[in-house]
């Protein structure tokens, strides 16, 4: 694997321009707090490129921004409010979900199965209450998943099986890993299949071109039918940028095989420029300034940094091809781009996108970005500046993709390049005329 860093300076201030600008690629992490400790602001925000798209861009939106809510030194809350229109309360909630969620698994792994029933009760019904805000329902999941093991293992079976249908219903991708349960639970699990034939759910909004999610998974934009779902209770959340959202819980049974919900939306903020101006971000060039929809998005958000996650088809039904482009608003520029392809089924979708938003956000802390996935600065649009591609490696786990080994060897190629550029120039030898210093390593 190798790194190449070029800078552009005119006149004799090119090596000073070359050190600063290296040691801001190998130490600075877009995320971090500025310098005199302020917290950067960020969201993160996605479009698809195709009408077909919408429901995949949002799962993607949605994934990208839950990632931010484990992130330290972020601020991303009052945008998130104002984005998705939730009161303050939800986030509580959702964070005391959480904590409940660890007790109650804690529980069940102590053996204690009475107290982690109760305590995941309650992290489910924190949870459901907080539905506006939820952006990844796998705690969630989770939490039903535990309960319905707790409640086998206590010998209450047939409860088991109720919160079981109720996980097959709404999350069927979330099931027992036999692995991690005794075959007691994934038995259980098996016998709750649903056998209800599939019903389906019209939504429409006012206004339209809402986006819809059925069961905390975005499906498309309004007016839309959701077909395949079971006879069971589901939860429906209409929602645009700006706007409270409509929440909706329906019990699907008998005969009736389509139901119609309609929902109206009332804005918090101006939502009319608001989702038209997120709209707009799926047209035109990101790689020359920021566009006047990104900045009309930041300026209502209230933003340091926003991130644009565009979508497009993949090259099977099976991928999408996903652009992130990472816009400094206090620069005036697009700072950061990662490009490349992700599996649309579900988990792994949300997985690949979580990942690759921790891995440019903290990369001291994550994982490596999604294999398939390219990340690379942006130079300045005047030429004016830096330009900076990472090769691929072929052992994603490299230690040679670490902060820390980059920001030590930066130091060092910093200054060697001091130490020669100040012994040759006087020399006549000082280097390219042209006036770019190229470091290669």
């Amino acid at each position: 694997m190798g790194y190449r860093c070029e800078v552009w300076r005119p006149g004799g201030a090119r090596l000073l321009s070359a050190v600063l600008a290296f040691a801001a690629l190998v130490g600075g992490v877009p995320g971090r707090a500025a310098a005199d400790g302020d917290t950067d602001r960020i969201y993160f925000v996605a479009v698809a490129l195709e009408p077909e798209l919408e429901a995949t861009a949002g799962r993607i939106g949605a994934a990208a921004r839950s990632s931010l809510r484990d992130l330290a030194g972020i601020e991303w809350r009052r945008a998130d409010e104002r984005y998705l229109g939730y009161p303050t309360s939800a986030i509580d909630r959702l964070a005391r979900g959480k904590r409940r969620l660890e007790d109650g698994r804690r529980a069940y792994l102590e053996l204690e199965f009475e107290k982690a029933i109760e305590l995941l009760k309650q992290a489910a019904q924190d949870f459901d209450a907080a539905v506006a805000a939820m952006e990844d329902p796998t705690s969630l999941g989770e939490a039903l998943l535990f309960l319905g093991a707790s409640q086998v293992a206590a010998g209450d079976t047939a409860e088991a099986r109720k919160v079981f249908y109720r996980l097959q219903s709404q999350l069927p991708h979330i099931e027992p890993d036999p692995t991690v349960f005794n075959p007691d639970v994934v038995e259980e699990y098996r016998k709750a299949k649903p056998k209800a034939a599939p019903r389906s759910i019209r939504v429409e909004s006012e206004p339209a071109g809402a986006l819809v999610y059925v069961d905390f998974v975005a499906r498309g934009k309004t007016p839309l039918v959701v077909d395949g779902l079971l006879g069971a209770t589901h939860r429906i959340r209409v929602a645009r940028p700006g706007a409270a959202p409509y929440l909706q819980t329906v019990r699907l049974r008998g005969r009736r095989r389509l139901l119609t919900v309609k929902a109206e939306l009332n804005d918090l903020v101006p939502a009319a420029e608001l989702s038209a101006s997120v709209d707009e971000l799926a047209a035109g060039s990101f790689r020359r300034g920021v566009p006047v929809a990104v900045r009309r998005v930041a300026e209502h958000l209230e933003l340091d940094k926003l991130g644009v996650i565009r979508v497009s088809y993949g090259d099977d039904p099976d991928h999408v091809r996903v652009q992130l482009v990472m816009f400094d608003m206090r620069s005036g520029r697009p700072v950061l781009r990662a490009e490349g392809a992700t599996p649309r089924a579900a988990g792994i979708l949300e997985g690949s996108v979580q990942s690759l938003v921790a891995s440019v956000l903290e990369p001291s802390h994550a994982t490596d970005p999604p294999r398939d996935f390219r990340l690379s600065t942006i130079a300045p649009s005047s030429g004016d500046g830096v330009s900076f591609e990472q090769d691929e490696p072929e052992d994603s786990k490299s230690v040679w993709k670490t902060w820390w080994l980059w920001t030590l060897v930066g130091a060092a190629v910093a200054g060697g390049v001091v130490a020669a550029v100040l012994l040759t120039r006087d020399s006549g030898s000082g280097g390219d005329r042209s006036g770019r210093v190229v470091l290669e390593f």
